[in-house]
């Protein structure tokens, strides 16, 4: 029993029906723009306004409402908009764009998709929605005893909504399917690693003043934080790598080779070369965005692919790296050498030379002790990390420039996922958190072993396979290596979230809990070996 080709099912009228929605949609945000900037007047907005919702609200409709989403996710600069309304905000001088026109884009679009249609969420997105629901219940004891004020309250309340509506956001989104999932993946690294080389080569600002900070500028993209960009493209970087080698069953034989028209040769052939061309402008912008943790999780999920037999994927990035480092030589050598001299003087008991490093520790170390406060049940959800709390763990580590820079000493997060969620939940909390984590890690290990079942049984007849088992074949091959890119996009966030908290930033959880939704609500393996057994 063969399987329908999800690879051609989303082709045809439909597709470009899609991209005559996405450029008009993109023209009216533009022209949007352009009225506010150039126009003082209330009444001017509102037939842009209006016109662009009713556009985005057939897109839903149509069925395309995920796809815009998640190109807005990509496309969408996180420009500091200044304005804080009032909210204690650590980490920018007022809120990003992106926090205001993300859910403003979202409200048409799944209001037309309601209308059309409901949609499951896939499991991965469930399961860190309901962790987020659980997490603030760390608040009831500073809640009773007004320990927080009702300003604080309210930021700390506004950041949870949007994690739990971007989670959910991202659920949606990974239902649109793997074909125009790995496109707008592709058209989104692309982008953001061009806008991320302009910007180190003075053709385009930096979009925060993060960026700016140190000796050397640092590329961004189109994000706020260059360790947030470099890591998330580090981590959507392991499904191109995986794809790029992907072949299919039976291309070996030559009857497959007569078969195979010219033209859809051509179209593989030019999709192979796009893959390869954003997988060296990525590598690249990761270069420039001299984020020690990006390179970490870079090196990390390189390295879960080559263990998963990905040597083609391993090959390409390789030879990426040998170009990178002939085009940029010293800049991420420099980098991680200041570190590692940084973390041996620190361990000595001296003080560190590399600022960043010398903060991290500090930070990591005011973790912990915020954490001996109050070990079961934590100091509460967001405490640390969205409103701030005095640091505790003292002055030895920073150097005097990191001391005038952090006038306020205050602690706002370890700048490590789990620290942070230990001070803030404790070990209650931050158990959930790891079991959450856990218990996706192992769902896609637990798919992957079925899919190699699978495979395992269509080839226990040998090569050249019958027509029939070849598009199955083909199926299982293809979902298999976004399984196993899956996990090596898991690694490398789980590796960059030691010296980032990139597991609690919610365009970043948007963005890869997207990618993983819609890598595991492809058909699962143990059911086509229930259909090879049938």
């Amino acid at each position: 029993m063969s399987q329908p080709n999800t690879w051609r099912e989303q082709a045809g009228e439909s597709e470009r029906s899609a991209g005559v929605w996405l450029l008009a949609c993109v023209s009216l945000l533009v022209m949007w723009l352009a009225a506010a900037l150039l126009s003082r007047t209330p009444l001017a907005f509102v037939p842009p306004i209006l016109l662009t919702f009713l556009l985005l609200l057939r897109a839903g409709i149509e069925g395309w409402g995920p796809a815009l989403l998640f190109a807005a996710f990509w496309a969408v600069p996180d420009m500091d908009s200044r304005r804080s309304f009032g909210l204690p905000l650590l980490w920018s001088h007022g809120l990003t764009l992106s926090n205001f026109l993300l859910p403003l884009l979202a409200i048409p679009l799944v209001l037309g998709d309601i209308w059309r249609r409901r949609r499951e969420l896939p499991w991965c997105s469930r399961a860190v929605f309901c962790l987020f629901l659980v997490l603030p219940l760390s608040l009831t004891p500073v809640f009773l005893q007004a320990q927080l004020s009702r300003l604080q309250l309210i930021t700390i309340g506004f950041h949870w909504l949007k994690l739990l509506g971007f989670v959910w956001l991202a659920g949606w989104m990974a239902t649109m399917g793997a074909r125009p999932m790995l496109r707008l993946l592709t058209a989104g690294l692309l982008l953001n690693a061009v806008v991320a080389l302009l910007q180190c080569r003075g053709g385009l600002k930096a979009f925060s003043s993060l960026a700016e900070m140190g000796n050397i500028p640092r590329a961004s993209g189109l994000l706020f934080d260059p360790n947030l960009f470099g890591t998330l493209a580090a981590a959507t970087l392991m499904p191109l790598l995986a794809v790029s080698g992907w072949r299919a069953a039976g291309a070996r034989d030559a009857a497959s080779h007569q078969v195979m028209a010219s033209g859809e040769a051509q179209q593989r052939h030019f999709g192979q070369a796009m893959l390869a061309a954003t997988a060296v402008a990525v590598l690249a912008a990761i270069a420039w965005s001299a984020s020690r943790a990006a390179f970490l999780g870079l090196l990390v999920g390189l390295s879960t692919l080559a263990a998963l037999s990905h040597r083609t994927a391993l090959l390409l990035a390789v030879a990426g790296g040998v170009t990178l480092a002939l085009l940029f030589p010293g800049r991420v050598a420099n980098r991680v050498r200041a570190a590692v001299l940084a973390t041996r003087t620190i361990v000595a008991g001296g003080t560190a030379k590399d600022a960043g490093t010398a903060e991290r520790f500090q930070s990591m170390q005011d973790a912990w002790q915020q954490f001996r406060h109050a070990r079961f049940g934590g100091l509460g959800f967001g405490h640390a990390l969205y409103v701030g709390l005095p640091s505790l763990a003292g002055v030895e580590f920073p150097t005097q420039a990191l001391l005038r820079r952090r006038r306020s000493l205050r602690f706002g997060g370890a700048q490590n996922s789990a620290l942070t969620s230990l001070a803030e939940t404790g070990v209650v909390g931050c158990s959930f958190f790891v079991l959450c984590w856990g218990a996706i890690a192992v769902q896609f290990w637990r798919l992957r072993r079925h899919q190699l079942r699978a495979e395992s049984a269509l080839a226990a007849g040998g090569f050249p396979l019958p027509p029939e088992h070849r598009s199955q074949m083909n199926l299982l091959s293809l979902h298999r290596r976004l399984t196993e890119a899956a996990l090596a996009a898991l690694a490398a966030l789980f590796a960059a979230s030691l010296t980032n908290e990139v597991l609690l930033n919610a365009r970043i959880l948007g963005i890869t809990l997207a990618l993983l939704g819609a890598i595991e609500s492809m058909a699962l393996a143990r059911d086509s070996a229930r259909e090879v057994r049938a």
